[in-house]
């Protein structure tokens, strides 16, 4: 894992520093400041999530409990043999977690391809193992939703451990609704799909990401001035993980919904 991977997104905690002087005093009070409206934060989205999802039935799929490993699709469905062999190959496995980027299954507005996904869940049909859904959005967000007008923050790689450090990217606004149109409606043809399959038991609360399905989003200084342009953009993010998570549980009503919540290391 990677330093980028385990960090939450930590551009929602506002700078507070006075014409470039702060006094010892000063930054020990900032950063009090900083771990209680984190703490604020988490608890307020803790609730809501609580209130908005749905209670499972007791007849519905068992939660993912035991040893996971997670899977990019792309991978599993170039070789089905191969991933099969692995997926039987340890005893300990309880399930796996599919992964892919939203590009990847849909490359043209409202006609997406789910052969990929198809065929890594056929393989774990067969196997009888559980499955978890995650579909990243962020930079695997497809090109058709920025020529549709879609808003975009555009920033750069700053993982040095990845291949593409320094590169420049783009990610959707989330709160912006030409991207919350295309998004809804992936999610809502995923749940068409493969909701009532008792073997899928889980899915990832995506909506507001940039390089991963953890809920970060691009937080250097230069990052935070661009998101301060946009006006308050705490209430905003806040709304579209409300909304998401309404949105996931409706169309995986017996799903458990998950958060990839990450460690703030500052």
């Amino acid at each position: 894992m990677t330093p980028e991977d385990t960090e939450l997104n930590a551009w929602l905690l506002p700078e507070t520093v006075a014409n470039g002087m702060v006094t010892g005093c000063r930054k020990h009070m900032r950063r009090l400041n900083s771990l209680h409206i984190l703490r604020t934060f988490l608890l307020v989205f803790a609730l809501t999530l609580s209130a908005h999802l749905p209670v499972l039935a007791v007849s519905g799929p068992s939660l993912p409990t035991g040893l996971w490993v997670t899977q990019k699709i792309s991978e599993a469905a170039a070789d089905p043999a191969a991933f099969e062999a692995a997926v039987r190959g340890n005893p300990h496995l309880s399930g796996v977690c599919l992964a892919t980027g939203w590009k990847e299954i849909e490359k043209e507005a409202g006609k997406p391809d789910f052969g990929s996904i198809d065929k890594a869940v056929a393989v774990l049909r067969r196997i009888g193992m559980k499955y978890e859904l995650g579909i990243k959005p962020g930079v695997d967000a497809p090109p058709f939703v920025y020529q549709q007008g879609a808003q975009s923050f555009e920033t750069q790689i700053r993982n040095p451990h990845r291949p593409n450090f320094g590169a420049a990217v783009t990610i959707p606004v989330p709160w912006d609704p030409k991207y919350q149109e295309n998004f809804s409606r992936i999610i809502a043809r995923l749940g068409e799909r493969y909701s009532s399959d008792p073997l899928c038991v889980s899915v990832v609360l995506t909506c507001a990401n940039f390089m991963s399905k953890e809920m970060h989003l691009p937080k250097t200084p230069e990052d935070r001035a661009k998101w301060s342009t946009m006006g308050d953009y705490g209430p905003k993010l806040l709304s579209v993980y409300k909304k998401y998570t309404d949105e996931w549980a409706k169309a995986f009503p017996k799903q458990q919904v998950t958060l990839h919540l990450s460690q703030v290391l500052n």
